[in-house]
């Protein structure tokens, strides 16, 4: 249990990270975006880890969603977890042309708040005690 909560903590790490450098101007908008992937993927994988799931190393959220139960699976939208699993590598490596905005970067945090967030709550459900 104690090493969900440590992946939980740090998916929330990463939303105060995305925090942070959204706070500079718009500049880090690339690291924004990784930065709310993986949120995202660090939430899920506590969940995995709580529910003794095993996943493959993978960075694909809808993927990596399609392991858990039914119903926690659909809380997450999976609709959302595509776009925010293009940023595990379009948010480290892209050029001037295809450096997200700023409404990208807003969006992906908005996304990946409300991933962690619904996952902090199906924990603390199942009895993960936060």
């Amino acid at each position: 249990m104690s090493d969900a909560r440590e992946w939980l903590e740090q998916a929330r790490d990463e939303l105060l990270t995305v925090k942070t450098v959204m706070e500079k101007q718009g500049k880090l908008t690339g690291q924004a975006c990784f930065h709310s992937q993986l949120a995202a993927e660090k939430a899920i994988k506590a969940s995995l880890i709580f529910l003794e799931i095993k996943f493959p190393l993978d960075h694909n959220l809808t993927r990596l969603s399609n392991l858990l139960p039914a119903d926690w699976a659909y809380l997450v939208q999976q609709n959302d977890l595509n776009m925010l699993s293009d940023w595990a590598v379009n948010g480290r490596y892209y050029n001037t042309t295809s450096k997200p905005s700023i409404g990208q970067a807003q969006e992906a945090y908005r996304q990946a708040k409300a991933v962690v967030s619904v996952m902090k709550k199906s924990l603390e459900e199942a009895g993960l005690p936060l």
